[in-house]
């Protein structure tokens, strides 16, 4: 769990073994949730467990919508806001 301006936004972080590998964030569409993504995240950490070469991982973050699993709910939209 993280805050961002004030919201408690929860996420899902998973480190690939492999050295070079590059952060990439991994979203939820609507309405969903973090465990669609779940499915993918070995072929992404660990590629040469599939087949692919270790310059193919990826570290991951995988966060919660606003208002969708374990994140907080807005209490405005951004249109309220300007």
């Amino acid at each position: 769990m993280t805050e961002i301006d004030g919201l408690d936004i929860h996420f899902i972080h998973v480190s690939s073994k492999h050295e070079n590998a590059l952060p990439l964030i991994v979203m939820h569409g609507w309405p969903g949730s973090v465990i669609e993504q779940l499915k993918i995240v070995d072929l992404l950490i660990n590629p040469t467990a599939h087949g692919a070469s270790a310059s193919d991982a990826f570290h991951l973050v995988i966060p919660s919508m606003p208002g969708y699993g374990f994140s907080g709910k807005p209490i405005m939209t951004i249109i309220d806001q300007w």
